[in-house]
């Protein structure tokens, strides 16, 4: 736990037991292996790596707003899933978790964008959205389907590998 607290409090260090508290290196005691072994366990807990070739990308649920929807959006080289939200709205907040999950399950294959409905209307008119959540497929900038209403994990992922079968799971 003492190690979790020196990450959240923006220190470099692990925990100033282990860290000398004017350089963050290690203390002599601590093997190289137990050093590295924090670092890993460290950096899997608090982000989400996902390989491509060469390279080492982060991957997120993207919030984005009317100004940059067209960037990320219409413009994404792979396949888009919008959320449409709003902060108000409590099935919303029980999508939330499965947008995470889905970043996890399909990598670097689907982008997850939410956008607050109340903060930018422009895009829900576009779109007729009438009901939250509505979950919007896009594929080359174009809508592939659309759908209103919380769905579960399953519904969710049989959603997505309906209208964009080159992400089916084994």
């Amino acid at each position: 736990m003492m190690a979790l607290v020196g990450f959240l409090s923006g220190s470099l260090c692990l925990n100033t037991k282990l860290y000398s508290q004017t350089t963050c290196e290690p203390q002599r005691h601590l093997s190289k292996k137990s050093v590295l072994g924090s670092y890993l366990l460290r950096k899997q807990l608090f982000t989400k790596h996902y390989k491509r070739p060469n390279s080492l990308v982060v991957m997120t649920v993207v919030e984005v707003d009317d100004t940059h929807f067209e960037q990320q959006v219409l413009q994404s080289q792979i396949p888009v899933l919008v959320d449409f939200h709003a902060d108000w709205c409590g099935p919303c907040k029980l999508v939330t978790p499965l947008l995470d999950w889905l970043v996890s399950e399909y990598g670097g294959k689907l982008k997850v964008v939410k956008i607050d409905t109340d903060k930018n209307p422009r895009y829900v008119k576009q779109y007729d959205v009438r009901g939250l959540p509505t979950l919007i497929i896009f594929q080359d900038g174009r809508l592939v389907a659309s759908s209103e209403g919380a769905l579960g994990k399953k519904g969710i992922q049989q959603y997505i590998e309906k209208h964009l079968p080159q992400l089916k799971t084994n």
